[in-house]
């Protein structure tokens, strides 16, 4: 999971690399400066392992310690605690680290659900997807859910702006 441009590399022997050469798929499967420039740039980080996994937000998610997560949890329960017409609960739960290098590989995670009290959940959840700056959750057991592992920094204080805003209409 190099999580940089798509662009493919074709390593080999030579005989096989020049056979590829020569095929008329060749020119319109060429990747382009700009590419090249972003993957050079995506393999310099790698140099540095602290680094690369501050500047690659999927690199830095999956390897959020289960404490941490925990912790970002409760602080995010208690700011949406504050919003009148809702129950915030915080569980435990699994992220799924995507489809391309790990398919169907499950992380612990910690979550937040919420059940609003004078709206549907479904409605809850489509109006924060719907959005001028969508909120995407979980809609699980009548709850929306938000999975801490997933959230960037920032993304909390919009979480609870937005969905106070919602309760309030």
């Amino acid at each position: 999971m190099l999580q940089s441009p798509q662009a493919g590399i074709i390593a080999g022997k030579r005989d096989y690399i020049e056979r590829l050469k020569h095929n008329q798929l060749l020119r319109a499967l060429r990747v382009d400066k700009l590419t090249l420039a972003a993957l050079e740039a995506t393999l310099h980080l790698y140099e540095n392992p602290e680094k690369v996994i501050q500047k690659i937000p999927t690199l830095r998610m999956i390897t959020l310690p289960l404490a941490e997560l925990q912790q970002h949890a409760q602080r995010l329960s208690s700011a949406l605690k504050q919003i009148k017409s809702l129950k915030v609960t915080t569980l435990a739960g699994t992220s799924q680290v995507g489809g391309g290098s790990y398919p169907g590989y499950l992380l612990p995670t910690e979550l937040v659900a919420v059940t609003p009290t004078t709206i549907s959940a479904t409605k809850l959840e489509s109006k924060l997807r719907i959005s001028d700056s969508p909120i995407i959750v979980r809609l699980e057991k009548g709850q929306v859910q938000f999975d801490v592992r997933t959230l960037q920094i920032g993304d909390d204080e919009k979480i609870v702006r937005r969905i106070s805003q919602l309760m309030r209409s």
